[in-house]
């Protein structure tokens, strides 16, 4: 029987391929090392199944072996955001939340000053509540609060009424007293409706600080264009762009990966994926 190769090897045999791939995903050396670090970390706690214990491992652009950089505490930690800051790997962890930071050559984690019990949305910007689960409660605003960890600047959302609610750093979305989705700025400003009055589609951290995927299968009020094209939609310019996929249901779409910076989103297209690459829209 052929034995399973430990996560070691897989790495070791697989780095240049695996980035190689995340280069033409992102079309970016730096995107694609903060994608591949993502993945490897998510894996690696797959790999070794319950009780697993997690490690963070860097795979140098440059094609040299891939190394661990870090032991995650704990039985089962998952991370929600890993990114790469100069010479360092930074995290946040699911559950009780924390923001951490390792060299990539490797050594022991160190907290963040200030970041306990929050999360990475946009670095160095860090905040919450958050969740991978989704909303922590019907009456919780996702990222409602956030501090910048170089600078100590904080930001709250201006938002009135509205449970449930996600943000990023500029902009939030969610849905309306009225019952339609709206967007708007975190510091109150610039308010408005999603064209044709589609409801409970663009409840998501915005892409990039700017987009949204819209699924208008996912309308809790169907307007004239529901059920029809799954579109992008920029909160910047208020323009809307049918991405020409059958909006049909939710599976296989969304954001290339949990980090809202990262500039990927997918859409399921029969037994394809169309890739949307948000970062090329001026």
């Amino acid at each position: 029987m052929n034995e399973v190769p430990s996560f070691e090897e897989f790495v070791s045999s697989r780095a240049d391929a695996l980035m190689r791939y995340a280069y033409v995903l992102t079309g970016d050396p730096h995107d694609a090392a903060d994608l591949l670090q993502e993945s490897l970390a998510r894996m690696r706690a797959a790999w070794a199944g319950d009780n697993a214990e997690a490690e963070i491992w860097a795979a140098p652009a440059d094609g040299r072996a891939a190394h661990r950089v870090a032991d995650l505490p704990g039985k089962n930690t998952q991370l929600t955001r890993l990114v790469i800051d100069g010479n360092d790997a930074v995290w946040s962890v699911e559950g009780t939340g924390g923001v951490y930071r390792a060299p990539l050559t490797g050594g022991t984690p160190q907290a963040v000053p200030g970041s306990a019990g929050t999360h990475i949305l946009d670095w160095p910007w860090i905040g919450g509540p958050y969740s991978l689960e989704g909303p922590v409660s019907d009456h919780a605003v996702t990222f409602e609060h956030l501090l910048n960890a170089r600078t100590g600047q904080k930001r709250s959302a201006d938002l009135t009424d509205h449970d449930g609610w996600e943000c990023g750093v500029t902009w939030c979305t969610g849905d309306g007293p009225a019952g339609a989705s709206e967007v708007q700025r975190r510091d109150g400003g610039g308010r408005h409706a999603i064209p044709n009055g589609l409801a409970g589609v663009v409840e998501q951290v915005p892409m990039l600080d700017r987009f949204v995927l819209i699924n208008p299968s996912l309308s809790l009020k169907p307007g004239p264009h529901a059920y029809g094209k799954t579109a992008l939609y920029d909160l910047e310019t208020g323009r809307m762009g049918d991405l020409g996929v059958d909006a049909v249901n939710d599976d296989g779409f969304g954001p290339g990966s949990q980090n809202p910076a990262n500039r990927l989103g997918f859409v399921k297209n029969g037994d394809d994926y169309l890739i949307v690459d948000m970062g090329a829209i001026s």
